[in-house]
């Protein structure tokens, strides 16, 4: 899937494209580093979700538990991080380990038939993730689901820019005051860029 951004080149637009591969390298990175709250990229990568519900619709935890198993996801982290790619679009499903919340966090759609499928695959996920875990801390506990306020994209391309962005501001204001404005793609585009083409020691958005 390739998601299509617009990059201003030498006083021109050229057309540039971030795929999936390319993703995998930005969430991660911008999940990681200081800020006031403790992030943990499920699976440690932005592929987790469709290898637990892969295209065929089928759904099993033990596809998935080799890619967690080294994670200690439930006593060292606030926000468990999902990203969902449905549909060539782009989202970001939060664990809210303290509110015992699912939140989706959508750019462009408000609330859709499919983000109720996610809800309900991570639901089933957490469930089976403690069990296995031995945890009981939320045994019993309904995961409740919420869709986070937060701008919406101007165009038909920025999903993904929105969820990086959206991570940073997560990780260093918490969710209550997270949120990424459409003006700020453009100065992300530019920071993607320079850390895809060039060394660099700080993270994405810093």
């Amino acid at each position: 899937m390739l998601q299509r951004i617009q990059v201003p080149v030498k006083g021109r637009e050229q057309d540039a494209y971030l795929d999936d591969s390319i993703l995998d390298i930005l969430i991660p990175l911008s999940a990681q580093g200081a800020g006031c709250c403790r992030l943990a990229l499920v699976g440690k990568s932005n592929f987790f979700y469709r290898k637990l519900v892969p295209i065929n619709g089928s759904w099993e935890h033990k596809s998935v538990v080799g890619w967690t198993q080294q994670q200690d996801l439930f006593t060292c982290y606030d926000y468990l991080l999902v990203p969902v790619c449905q549909r060539f679009h782009w989202c970001l499903a939060v664990v809210d380990l303290q509110a015992s919340e699912i939140v989706i966090v959508d750019s462009f759609y408000e609330k859709e038939q499919w983000h109720w499928d996610v809800i309900c695959n991570i639901r089933r996920w957490l469930q089976a993730e403690l069990q296995s875990r031995g945890i009981t801390k939320w045994s019993g506990c309904d995961w409740k689901e919420r869709w986070a306020q937060v701008a919406k994209q101007t165009n038909g391309y920025d999903c993904g820019v929105h969820v990086i962005g959206y991570i940073e501001w997560l990780k260093q204001v918490g969710m209550a005051a997270a949120d990424f404005q459409p003006s700020q793609c453009v100065p992300l585009r530019y920071n993607i860029l320079k850390t895809l083409t060039e060394p660099y020691d700080e993270l994405i958005c810093s």
